[in-house]
């Protein structure tokens, strides 16, 4: 059994036909996910959001013609992994049971297999427990366990979406590092404009789920801890860099970018382009814009096109394995290594200043949906359509779901969070909440009021019937059943309708979103 950490079996496949004498390839780094296309109880029952890239086990012959299996899992023990093979008498595979395939760490698939294998009972042994409980009273656990805020969502860091697609968790990284190294170039005298922040996929390792965060979390998030480096960059370094950046997907590669001051769009089809000092001609960069620190806006690239003096320069932070050349980035090598270049290198790693940035900048709280909304890494073939819902689900409650608005109950109360915002249904705090209010004015007209998201596409649809068993609902028209006040604040608008008169002899409301 050969254990190997291939960065991305599903993108480099381990050459299997140079091995002699190897059964079994543990892929232990790899991203490509393995699993069955269909479960059998409690085994490749996956996790609603994994799609596997690959079968479990994945096939390959060895450099004699004998089988070789290839299996991984997922990381953060989200997956247990199962192989159940035989041999022949000369030791090689000769049978593949068809149980073979990850097990998921969920209460589901725990269930399922408790129920296939028979009663059984997980317990602590009591030594376990000893150990844990003299491990809680050191003062590095304690130090672990320090609360530094809190988060709305669970923040993002699992390898495939990191080397893969902007997430919640790379964008806080990347935009605590610019708003360190702002802070540190003004507080040290140093007149340098900080436009850009780049952090690679490669260096987050973990999600962090919340809603606390703790000390714990960002050091596994950020296990690395690299440490800050402040560069200059031209606009041709900043093409090869960013071309890089995105030259290996849809590979997992740790190269993926995570971004803060920049925006941009590529195009996986066409060729990647990677370790290069500098570049004239994009490849995939259809878009490439970083808003400087002084507020402009500036166009790198435009329609696969560079703009501009290729030599005009600007201040970009990054982390010190990307600017030694780490992950292809070989424009940053090579200013780093050019004695007349100004860069900067805070003694701080990562851990600390994603911290600060969380309890200086952001007072503790983080707010960041996941999927974020306005993504600044586009990838052209897969630019996302949401619902006017779905928008208006992430505005308000950070996370989107395809279920119909009264079962997105993202707090897991019990109630639907859409409900308990707009209508105040059933929440414990709802007093502090905007809720829809019914009342009548003196002349015995109806009022209704509610809240909603400013700006939101959404459409709101008011009807009324007299019998609820006729299934027949007439939608009330401004202007002719109603009239509507709208005022704002802080971004929700509360609407109340005033003057109901529809004519009914009694009145059954609801209120439709579309």
């Amino acid at each position: 059994i050969l254990l190997d950490h291939a960065q991305d079996f599903t993108a480099d496949p381990l050459s299997a036909s140079s091995l002699h004498g190897i059964d079994i390839v543990v892929a232990a780094g790899s991203t490509g996910f393995m699993a069955q296309p269909q479960p059998d109880g409690a085994f490749n029952m996956l996790r609603p959001e994994d799609v596997s890239s690959a079968a479990y086990p994945t096939e390959r012959k060895d450099a004699d013609g004998h089988t070789v299996l290839v299996v991984n899992s997922e990381q953060l023990y989200r997956y247990v992994g199962n192989l159940i093979v035989g041999f022949d008498p000369e030791g090689h595979i000769n049978f593949i049971d068809d149980r073979s395939g990850p097990v998921a760490t969920t209460s589901e698939a725990i269930e399922a297999l408790g129920s296939y294998i028979g009663d059984f009972k997980l317990e602590t042994p009591a030594e376990v427990a000893a150990i844990y409980r003299s491990l809680t009273r050191t003062e590095l656990i304690r130090d672990l366990y320090e609360v530094i805020g809190e988060t709305t969502a669970p923040l993002n860091g699992l390898r495939a979406d990191v080397r893969s697609r902007e997430t919640n968790l790379g964008r806080l990284a990347a935009d605590s590092t610019l708003w360190f190294a702002r802070n540190y170039v003004s507080e040290n005298g140093l007149e340098i404009p900080v436009d850009i922040a780049l952090k690679n996929g490669g260096g987050i390792r973990s999600n962090i789920n919340g809603p606390a965060i703790l000390q714990l979390q960002v050091e596994a998030a950020l296990a690395f801890n690299n440490k800050l480096g402040i560069l200059p960059v031209t606009a041709d370094q900043l093409i090869a860099s960013m071309e890089n950046a995105v030259s290996r997907y849809p590979a997992r590669d740790g190269r993926f970018p995570q971004i803060a001051g920049m925006f941009l769009e590529y195009d996986p089809e066409k060729e990647g382009v990677s370790d290069q000092i500098s570049l004239s001609v994009p490849s995939r960069l259809k878009t490439l814009i970083v808003y400087r620190q002084d507020g402009t806006e500036d166009v790198v690239v435009e329609n696969y096109t560079a703009q501009g003096d290729l030599n005009r320069v600007f201040w970009l932070a990054t982390n010190n394995f990307l600017l030694t050349g780490g992950d292809g980035y070989a424009a940053f090598k090579a200013i780093n290594d050019n004695p007349d270049t100004q860069v900067v290198i805070p003694d701080v790693g990562e851990q600390q200043i994603l911290k600060d940035y969380i309890q200086d900048a952001l007072g503790g709280m983080v707010t960041l949906p996941e999927p974020l909304l306005d993504n600044r890494i586009v990838n052209i073939h897969d630019i996302p359509v949401l619902t006017a819902y779905q928008i208006h689900a992430l505005t308000l409650f950070g996370r989107v779901t395809d279920d119909a608005a009264s079962e997105g109950d993202f707090d897991n109360d019990g109630v639907s969070n859409y409900a308990e915002f707009h209508f105040a249904s059933g929440s414990d705090d709802s007093d502090s909440k905007p809720m829809v209010l019914a009342g009548a004015t003196a002349e015995g007209l109806i009022t209704l009021s509610h809240a909603r998201v400013a700006g939101s596409d959404a459409t709101w649809i008011y009807e009324a019937t007299e019998n609820l068993s006729s299934g027949t609902w007439d939608t009330l028209i401004q202007g002719e059943h109603f009239e509507m006040v709208v005022t704002e604040q802080d971004g929700i608008e509360i609407v109340e309708l005033q003057s109901l008169n529809t004519g009914f002899d009694s009145l059954f409301m609801r209120v439709r979103v579309e």
